[in-house]
């Protein structure tokens, strides 16, 4: 019989996002603190092992409809999760090296000597980097579902290449050489169909993450001396000969660590394929998870699966990494202004310059008229389907139609003020907060404990106001208020967190790094759902929160580990002498830190504080795994509709608008307090 100490300690433990700066020892003592924890619960439960094995030996009885290797539903459940697996793994291997190159691209873009090619790769970038990832999964799913063609109209978009809402035939290796898609019946026929689960899910990762990848690469082409460009190109190197020999080799020492994150993100970022039915391990082991009720062995799954890859993927390329090192091919250099960095691409002439200016510009006209035709002039703005089955252009009536329910969810009706005047409370609150942080930061934290309760007490009623039940809580409100109090109660156990690892004595550091390092080990999605799941299993019926506490606890854990590292960088970025003066002028610790290490390592911080504020609220869009209507969630529901589940592009393209008019401005806002700096 399960004991429930354990089982609290193991909801403690396990239930937890990867480095920012991964390294090798924390990932083994991860992968070891899961061992352990595994051995303990093994011995602790008597026939514990023998019901497992038998469990795994059995008829999974469903199906995984896309695999690397035949699985059907009479093999046995530990095959299809072998299959599961191998599907994690292939997705994120291919989007690696798809959102490599493509970052690639886009870096080299905004670096060029045209402005037209720096707007353009600006306006790929900015979206895709301040929209959730799942967001945009459910917008390629939806356009390959609902806007391509029927196979037979399929749309060569490269040759061999076709799209349809098939989802995406394209040539593959066979053992009697290429094998091409041909078009047979109503179907494809050779060469490799994509499923739209599958397209939708590379699409989606490999943008997504090309858009951080492309900085990470103009930063470490920045990084690189012009003198060295001026020697390469005295020697009469040509410019792609300069990238490959000269700038890209130099620039590893700056590329590969915060690009390790993105590629270990993006392992993470996988699991999402649940959320559009692509069966990946995570939705494997979810559905076990149903079907035998073992919570632990699930989640212990889990982890262990994802800390493997990410140890095998980190190891790796630190290996890589040092080995670059070491042949002195990545030497650390000073970064130089921007204008200074653009003369490396003098390769481009005058003319060939104008031309290709007045081309692009051309290209760009024709697109945004395009665009503007589909999205304005042909849009139909109120209007029932059929007439938006007539016209060309974007169908916004949909919109003026479910806006209520995207807004609010499903709050009651003759009460929607509430929210509305709720939110904006909440808003003031906040931009009073951005507004008096740097100049007086005492005033900023009880603004928004006030307009935190304030918030609640609209929301849910009471004191002469008619009460609302929490489930009914939804759409932009939820959303906004799960990222405020997500941030706002996880910013003193962040601090906590990063204090307890730099603490001298084993008791506070050892728990803080297991917790800080598994906690962003494990996929985001999968920390909602096994919240959901675990705790009320290990807790009493009286004691159990509802969803929206679970998934707040969740999200909190999540940005508190993150928060952690943040602030430790910052801690450790204070000069030592700083505490030292305060020392001899007779303060104690608690002064010191609190009047003098702090605020400056708040200030230093401050950019990378408000990057994780802008994941945090992205990571809001995840709750609709255990129920919870927020913004997405309620434009899912809207979309639903039969009547208009044609046009659920013009629904996540709304709700993308919202989530990145907030998290731009986010991202402004910590530009600006930096220069401020």
């Amino acid at each position: 019989m399960d004991r429930w100490w354990f089982n609290v300690f193991v909801a403690r433990a396990v239930t937890t996002r990867i480095s920012d700066a991964p390294r090798s020892k924390a990932m083994i003592g991860a992968a070891a603190l899961v061992i352990v924890i595994l051995t303990i619960y093994v011995l602790s439960s008597g026939g514990y092992v023998s019901d497992v094995l038998a469990l795994l030996r059995q008829r999974a009885g469903f199906q995984i409809p896309e695999s690397v290797f035949a699985v059907s539903a009479s093999d046995a459940l530990y095959w299809t999760l072998l299959a599961g697996l191998a599907n994690t793994v292939r997705v994120a291997l291919a989007a690696a090296v798809l959102a490599t190159l493509i970052g690639l691209v886009l870096a080299t873009l905004r670096l060029s000597a045209f402005p037209g090619f720096r707007l353009l790769a600006g306006l790929v970038i900015e979206p895709l980097r301040n929209t959730p990832v799942v967001l945009q999964l459910f917008l390629w799913y939806g356009l390959l579902i609902n806007n391509l063609p029927a196979a037979r109209n399929a749309v060569e978009i490269l040759p061999s290449v076709f799209l349809s809402n098939r989802g995406v035939a394209i040539p593959t290796i066979t053992m009697n050489g290429l094998s091409f898609p041909e078009l047979t019946g109503f179907n494809f026929t050779g060469g490799m169909t994509l499923s739209p689960e599958l397209a939708a899910l590379l699409f989606g990762l490999t943008l997504f993450h090309a858009s951080y990848l492309a900085e990470i690469f103009r930063a470490g082409i920045m990084s690189v001396p012009s003198g060295q460009i001026d020697a390469a190109q005295a020697l009469g190197m040509r410019f792609y000969r300069r990238m490959r020999l000269v700038v890209l080799p130099q620039a590893l020492n700056f590329i590969i660590p915060p690009s390790t994150n993105q590629f270990l993100a993006l392992v993470k970022n996988s699991s999402l394929a649940v959320a559009i039915g692509f069966p990946d391990l995570v939705a494997v082991v979810s559905t076990l998870m149903n079907r035998s009720g073992d919570a632990v062995l699930g989640t212990v799954i889990v982890v262990a699966a994802f800390l493997g890859l990410n140890l095998l993927l980190s190891g790796a390329l630190a290996l890589y990494h040092r080995s670059q090192m070491l042949r002195g091919k990545a030497s650390l250099s000073v970064s130089l202004p921007v204008s200074v960095q653009m003369e490396w691409q003098d390769w481009i002439k005058t003319p060939w310059r104008k031309a290709g200016t007045i081309a692009l510009g051309v290209v760009g006209g024709f697109l945004v008229w395009h665009l503007l035709n589909w999205s304005v002039f042909q849009a139909v703005w109120t209007g029932s389907p059929e007439e938006c089955r007539a016209a060309d252009g974007a169908c916004w009536a949909m919109i003026a139609e479910k806006y209520r329910l995207i807004l609010l969810g499903s709050y009651p009706f003759g009460l929607g003020w509430r929210p509305v005047l709720a939110t904006a409370v909440l808003a003031l609150s906040l931009i009073f907060a951005a507004r008096f942080v740097r100049r007086k930061p005492l005033l900023a934290l009880p603004s928004i404990s006030v307009a935190i309760a304030v918030w609640y007490w609209l929301m849910g009623g009471g004191l002469s106001l008619p009460t609302v039940n929490i489930v009914l809580w939804g759409g932009l409100p939820l959303t906004i208020a799960l990222s405020v109090l997500s941030i706002f109660l996880a910013l003193p156990i962040g601090l906590a967190l990063a204090l307890a690892r730099m603490s001298p004595r084993r008791i506070f550091s050892v728990p803080a790094y297991a917790v800080i390092d598994v906690f962003r080990a494990v996929p985001q999605i999968f920390l909602l759902f096994g919240v959901a799941i675990l705790l009320p299993h290990i807790l009493p019926a009286a004691w159990t929160p509802d969803k929206f506490w679970r998934a707040l606890f969740a999200l909190i854990m999540i940005t508190s580990a993150y928060l952690a590292e943040v602030f430790r960088a910052g801690l450790l970025a204070v000069p030592p002498g700083q505490a030292e003066a305060a020392r001899t002028l007779g303060m104690n610790r608690v002064m010191i830190f609190g009047l003098i290490v702090l605020p400056q390592a708040v200030r230093i911080s401050w950019p990378a504080i408000v990057n994780t504020f802008v994941g945090a609220i992205k990571d809001t869009s995840l709750v609709f795994i255990v129920g919870l209507m927020d913004v997405l969630a309620a434009t899912k529901a809207a979309v639903v509709d039969p009547s208009w589940r044609l046009y659920s592009l013009e629904g996540y393209c709304f709700t993308a608008l919202i989530y990145f008019a907030i998290c731009y401005s986010l991202a402004r806002y910590a530009r600006r307090f930096e220069r401020l700096r």
